[in-house]
């Protein structure tokens, strides 16, 4: 898949089942041997949990607004086989409703080929043209680095860094925060 031929596209809600089957081998690929964390979850964690396909389920089908408003952008190959993909979803609570959290992930055999970039422009874009949001926040786990200059190359700046937020396995991750204002003159 060429560059110029990436295909963003907002995904439905009967893309999920696809999608958690996507999920589920991030899940397995997340802190195998030698591998990169890149999600807080522990080594026997290796299915994706019913919750979160409830959250994803519900917040496709919620107005934005909402504590469990979220929307998910895929890449997919020409077979259908979904190859990365980015979700926003709300903060939760009342008073953050003009901030919305970002996620992403790229499957293990097609990261470095631009599909990120692809997805954050994108991304980023939906974000500008929103009435309601006006920042994008995420958090990178400690020893990311191409997470971390992937983002700052979008304009995304580190607001904090934590030591010891998560204990995973015996293993303590620290966290970067980082942020990006999408709304010009708000």
């Amino acid at each position: 898949m060429n560059h110029q031929h990436i295909h963003v596209q907002e995904a439905k809600t009967t893309d999920l089942a696809v999608f958690f089957e996507y999920l589920g081998q991030l899940i397995k690929e997340n802190a195998a041997h030698d591998a990169i964390t890149f999600q807080p979850q522990n080594s026997e964690q290796t299915t994706v949990s019913e919750e979160l396909k409830h959250r994803f389920i519900e917040g496709l089908d919620t107005q934005y607004g909402h504590d469990e408003w979220r929307r998910l952008w895929l890449i997919k190959s020409e077979n259908n086989d979904i190859l990365a993909h980015l979700d926003l979803r709300a903060h939760g609570g009342e008073y953050l409703h003009h901030r919305v959290l970002l996620g992403m992930g790229v499957a293990q055999a097609y990261r470095r080929r631009g599909f990120a970039d692809k997805l954050i422009e994108k991304v980023l874009s939906f974000c500008r043209h929103s009435d309601a949001i006006d920042w994008v926040d995420l958090a990178v786990m400690e020893g990311n680095e191409k997470a971390l200059a992937l983002y700052q190359k979008h304009g995304f700046v580190i607001t904090e860094r934590l030591d010891d937020v998560y204990r995973i396995d015996g293993v303590k991750y620290g966290e970067t925060r980082m942020t990006i204002k999408v709304a010009e003159g708000k």
